[in-house]
């Protein structure tokens, strides 16, 4: 179980509820780490992640 999974549980008592549950919490971190991989293949390059990021940058002098 990741942190982020436990730390949720402090913010949010209904994830408290489900990480109490052997079989609730199973599903929680299956459904966590299954739903993004497919979007997460989309930008996988080796063994990261490559994705375009676009930034509009000024630089002002005196």
């Amino acid at each position: 179980m990741t942190m982020t999974t436990v730390a949720a549980a402090a913010v949010l008592p209904a994830y408290a509820e489900v990480l109490a549950d052997p079989d609730g919490r199973d599903a929680l971190v299956q459904v966590s780490t299954e739903e993004p991989r497919e979007v997460m293949d989309r930008y996988r390059d080796g063994d990261g992640l490559t994705f375009p990021w676009h930034a509009h940058l000024a630089v002002a002098r005196l």
